[in-house]
């Protein structure tokens, strides 16, 4: 079982590699600048999440050392953050769009817990739960396609219970009623990842 995570978490690294040079070629291409400012925000992403920093989020000291400009980063990773979530929230996104924009939030729970961002690991822990409970069927398809996603994910469901002092009593109902959907959507080991987050 060891074996068979270590090469699982082999071939995540591997597709976020890959998808970090495919979006760096698209940076690089002036001819495809401008055309879709999503894939600039994906770059973002990923390269903070690999410790890459952009030019133009990095300054230069008195003595000529560059460092990353960590305010400027947060800003425009807070603002990816709110824009994918206001998506989600809209009655009149496509089907596509959505599960794009639930994937995106997914992956800064999986950012939060990875970078021990405290502030993103707070705002999951208030908003992803109502984003569970609005789009349940939707959410649970696009966490069993994304399996390294999932126990980052039911970390910041758990959260929401006790976040800030609050929703304590709801936990057990919540996991009560949930339990069902989440067996028939989830295989076993998948399952299991999930629901020990909640012990």
């Amino acid at each position: 079982m060891n074996i068979v995570r270590f090469a699982l978490k082999i071939m995540m690294l591997f597709m976020v590699l890959g998808l970090v040079s495919c979006v760096s070629f698209y940076q690089a291409d002036s001819t495809l600048q401008g055309r879709d400012k999503k894939y600039d925000d994906y770059s973002l992403l990923l390269s903070h999440f690999l410790g890459i920093y952009p030019e133009h989020f990095q300054y230069v000291d008195d003595g000529g050392i560059k460092h990353p400009d960590e305010l400027k980063l947060f800003k425009a990773l807070e603002e990816i953050y709110v824009r994918n979530l206001d998506l989600i929230g809209q009655k009149d996104q496509g089907e596509g769009k959505l599960d794009e924009a639930i994937r995106v939030i997914m992956f800064y729970a999986f950012y939060a817990q990875q970078r021990n961002s405290g502030a993103f690991n707070a705002y999951l822990a208030s908003d992803l739960l109502p984003v569970y409970e609005k789009n349940r069927h939707r959410f649970l398809r696009v966490m069993s396609e994304h399996p390294f996603l999932i126990s980052s994910v039911c970390n910041r469901l758990n959260a929401f219970f006790g976040f800030e002092g609050n929703n304590f009593s709801g936990k057990n109902t919540f996991v009560n009623n949930n339990i069902p959907h989440v067996k028939k959507a989830l295989l076993p080991d998948q399952q299991e990842a999930c629901l020990v987050e909640f012990e």
